[in-house]
């Protein structure tokens, strides 16, 4: 229903009684309404929309976000064909939400055959110089199927500049967050197979703006008892920071986070783990504001699951 605010105290109260088949009944009394809330929002207004033109793909699905300081806008993601099955697209769009340049990415593992290819975590430089898509590339032969972490580079004008892969030797590599620092050099976290071939264990891989393999990251593992993922990454200044889950036991997950120095060194770690103990918690994402403050985002799966945001000091 629709219940009148008092324009003074901007509250509301009511009262609701509601049968149910098996005879429950929900009162709502003197319900009120704090703190107060502004009648126009002016900084969360949606200014546009914009869409991707599927064109010959029957399905599209984005899942990385990253603006330059210019306010342009890059997407990647994974796109569908019946033809050629998954593909990696990524989407320059400028201030005003104009298509500047798109490039899609696609094995050809035969002549009749391609894999699936799949960006996730998209990174750019701050004046929009270089671009940075990680994420997975799946093929298969007669013989054998693999997943590789693939790492591709664009210049501003969508121009491919350098891919370099990762394969740990499994079927089950994976980037799926990516940062970049100020020199240039790019981070891809995600997860790669365990070597005994059971469940995978998080990593972070690092490029330089040319290509190479950075030594502080051979890639660096954290690995648990059963599965380990890292989701989310980024960068403030001198530090990279990291966020994911780890499984000590089969029914449990707990979110963690790491800090390192840009040269690969270790900081420090902490991990969330909710009441009950067997229930799931992943860190999803991660940012640091100016001030050096640390905010975590994820799910927990306490009291039948929640959105959870963390804030650690500096």
């Amino acid at each position: 229903g629709v219940f009148p605010i008092n324009p003074t105290t901007r509250t509301f109260q009511y009262s609701v009684e509601q049968g149910f088949e098996q005879g429950w009944k929900i009162r709502i009394v003197g319900y009120v309404m704090k703190p107060p809330i502004p009648d126009i929002c002016l900084n969360f207004g949606l200014e546009r929309t914009t869409t991707y033109d599927l064109q010959d793909a029957a399905n599209a699905y984005g899942y990385g976000v990253a603006v330059d300081n210019l306010n342009n806008t890059y997407i990647t993601g994974e796109q569908f064909t019946p033809a050629k099955g998954l593909d990696m697209y990524v989407i320059k769009y400028d201030a005003n939400g104009a298509l500047v340049w798109r490039d899609v990415y696609d094995v050809i593992v035969s002549p009749d055959e391609s894999g699936n290819e799949s960006g996730h975590g998209i990174a750019v430089t701050p004046d929009g110089s270089a671009v940075y898509v990680g994420g997975s590339q799946r093929y298969s032969d007669l013989s054998t199927s693999t997943s590789d972490v693939f790492v591709r580079k664009y210049d501003a004008a969508g121009n491919f500049v350098w891919m370099r892969t990762y394969d740990s030797g499994s079927d089950r590599d994976s980037a799926l967050a990516a940062a970049v620092d100020s020199a240039g050099n790019v981070y891809v976290a995600g997860h790669r197979g365990k070597a005994a071939g059971l469940g995978v264990e998080a990593i972070l891989l690092s490029y330089t703006a040319s290509g190479t393999l950075r030594a502080g990251f051979p890639p660096m593992v954290f690995s648990s008892a059963y599965n380990s993922s890292a989701l989310g990454v980024t960068v403030s200044g001198s530090s990279v920071y990291i966020t994911g889950y780890g499984q000590p036991s089969q029914n449990d997950s707990d979110m963690f986070v790491h800090q390192y120095t840009t040269s690969g060194a270790w900081v420090w770690s902490g991990t969330y783990q909710s009441s009950p103990e067997i229930v799931a918690e992943m860190g999803y994402g991660v940012s640091v504001d100016s001030g050096g403050n640390m905010f975590v985002m994820g799910y927990t799966g306490s009291s039948g699951g929640h959105l959870f945001l963390r804030k650690y000091n500096p």
